[in-house]
C-alpha cells in the first residue's frame, strides 16, 4: 500500500504524531515495540483477536425463512450516493477511489447497477471488498505507548461501500426509541434534550434520580455475527438481505502492510454498514432494560441509565 493513497485518518497521524501508522514504544508482553512494523503487527493480534469461547454457528443460508422480495437499485439511486461521496477518502486495497467510480458512471451508467443487482440477487459479498487494510487512529490525548490508546480504522474498496449503502438503506429502521445514534433525524442534542427533559419529569414527582452511564468496550469489535444474523431471522428482513449479511461477515480480512489475519466477529469500524448491524443487536439490551422500567438513552454504544427512586435507601438498592 503506497503513502499517498492513504486519505484522512493517515493525515491526522502524520500531523499530530509525525508519521504513519501506530508508532515504536508500544508495552506488551515481551517489551516495548521497536519499530512501526512491529507496532502494527501487535496492535492487529489484539484488537481482532480470534475467539476464544465456544459461540453458536451463524445460521446458515438454509435455516433463513424466506421474506420478501430483492429491491433492485436504479441508476439515479446510484448516481444520487456517488455524488454525496467526498473524492479525496482513502480507497481500500483495491485503489479504487470515488473519483473513478463517479466518471464510470458517467461514462457507463448501467455498468454498476447490473453489478450492484447481480449481488443483492445472487446474495454475494465479493470478497476482493472484504479486506479492510487498518489505520490505528490514536484516542485523543492517551498515553501513545497503551494498545488501548488507539482505534482501528477499516479502509474498505469503495465498490463494497456502494453494496453496503444499498444494504443498509433496504433495512428497516426497526431501532428502539431510546438510541438516537446511526440513526436520520436524530443527533446528541435530542438525546441531551430528552435526558434532561425525563430529569426533570422525576423531580416533579419528587424523586431522587440516580444516573448510570456506561461505556461498552470494543464494542463494535466484539460483535457476534450469530446475534447479527438471528436477530435479523426475529425481525423478519428480506432474505436476501440476512443472507447477503451473512457473506458479508464471511473470511473477512484485516491487514496491516505485513500481516494480515481473517476476523470471526467484529462489525468493520469505517464501514458503512457496521454501525446498522450494532444498533440492530444492541436493540436486544435496549429492550431488556425496557421491560426492567429502566430509563435509558443510547447513542451507538454510549448508554445513560436514569434510576428513580423515593428513598436514598431505595435509590441504593436498585442500583
Amino acid at each position: 500500500m503506497q503513502h499517498t493513497a492513504w486519505g484522512r485518518p493517515y493525515k491526522i497521524i502524520v500531523k499530530k504524531r509525525g508519521g504513519y501508522g501506530a508508532p515504536p514504544g508500544i508495552l506488551t508482553p515481551r517489551g516495548p515495540t521497536e519499530t512501526r512494523v512491529e507496532s502494527e503487527e501487535f496492535l492487529l493480534e489484539v484488537k481482532f483477536p480470534s475467539l476464544d469461547i465456544d459461540t453458536p454457528e451463524v445460521p446458515t443460508n438454509d435455516a433463513i425463512p424466506e421474506v420478501g422480495s430483492v429491491d433492485n437499485a436504479t441508476e439515479e439511486e446510484i448516481a444520487q450516493s456517488l455524488r454525496r461521496r467526498n473524492n479525496k477518502l482513502a480507497p481500500g486495497s483495491d485503489m479504487i477511489r470515488w473519483k473513478h467510480l463517479k466518471i464510470l458512471h458517467k461514462k457507463q451508467p448501467t455498468v454498476l447497477k447490473e453489478l450492484m443487482n447481480a449481488c443483492l440477487k445472487y446474495r454475494v459479498f465479493l470478497v476482493e471488498w472484504k479486506e479492510a487494510y487498518i489505520s490505528f487512529i490514536p484516542k485523543g490525548d492517551k498515553p501513545l505507548e497503551e494498545p488501548g490508546s488507539y482505534r482501528p480504522i477499516s479502509l474498505l474498496s469503495c465498490l463494497g461501500k456502494r453494496l453496503e449503502t444499498l444494504i443498509k438503506n433496504r433495512l428497516r429502521d426497526n431501532d428502539e426509541d431510546s438510541q438516537f445514534g446511526f440513526r436520520k433525524g436524530k443527533s446528541t442534542e435530542d438525546c441531551l434534550s430528552k435526558v434532561v427533559e425525563s430529569i426533570e419529569t422525576f423531580k416533579q414527582d419528587n424523586a431522587l434520580v440516580a444516573t448510570v452511564s456506561l461505556d461498552i468496550r470494543g464494542a463494535f469489535d466484539h460483535v457476534y455475527h450469530h446475534r447479527v444474523i438471528e436477530e435479523m431471522i426475529e425481525s423478519k428482513t428480506a432474505s436476501y438481505l440476512i443472507a447477503l449479511v451473512r457473506d458479508y461477515f464471511r473470511d473477512r480480512r484485516v491487514a496491516v502492510a505485513t500481516k494480515s489475519r481473517v476476523v470471526d466477529r467484529g462489525c468493520p469500524q469505517g464501514s458503512v454498514l457496521g454501525p446498522k448491524l450494532w444498533n440492530l443487536v444492541y436493540n436486544v439490551v435496549l429492550r431488556l432494560l425496557k421491560m426492567l422500567g429502566i430509563t435509558t438513552f443510547a447513542f451507538a454504544d454510549d448508554t445513560l441509565l436514569l434510576i428513580p427512586a423515593q428513598t436514598i435507601e431505595e435509590l441504593q438498592v436498585k442500583i
